[in-house]
């Protein structure tokens, strides 16, 4: 449980987690930068100046692209779940209305988008979009389950069942 959530979606395990993929990648691009560093230093007491050059253009081009793929999401997921443990929440209960099998992507992380009804049925004015964080098992649910979701934003943060 964390943030004092029962039947919360998110643990202390998930900061751990990530904090070690962010520190791994970041060790993985300093060994890197270390030996690119020591590949420009010896270019540059030869005097090889289109070496240098080169090495550096390659070294910021393989540098940009890792960094997008390897640090960026979990850079993304660690500012959502610093929002998420330090914001507001608010609790919810409803009818589900929809579960969309297919992924959004919004704030750099994909999610699954939940559609919940909170008064009168069948009255689109009723229905709250909630997501559900796709790093998290999803949970099976069907059309008029009831739910009861605290959220952060439209941010799931905290789900039950209240079947």
């Amino acid at each position: 449980m964390i943030l004092g959530i029962p039947n919360g979606v998110y643990s202390e395990t998930d900061f751990t987690e990530i904090n070690r993929q962010i520190r791994r990648g970041l060790s993985i691009a300093g060994g890197f930068a270390f030996v690119v560093l020591a590949i420009i230093v010896a270019t540059l007491i030869v005097r090889w100046q289109w070496a240098t050059m080169a090495v550096t253009i390659l070294w910021g081009g393989l540098m940009i692209f890792f960094w997008g793929m390897k640090l960026t999401p979990p850079l993304a997921y660690k500012r959502h779940l610093k929002e998420i443990h330090e914001g507001l929440s608010r609790t919810t209960e409803g009818r589900v209305v929809s579960f969309d099998e297919e992924t959004t992507f919004r704030e750099g992380l994909d999610y699954f988008a939940l559609t919940v009804n909170i008064g009168d049925q069948g009255d689109p004015e009723d229905d709250r979009l909630f997501y559900w964080d796709m790093q998290k098992p999803r949970p099976v649910l069907s059309a008029a389950d009831r739910v009861e979701i605290v959220s952060h934003g439209n941010d799931i943060i905290g789900f039950r069942s209240m079947q």
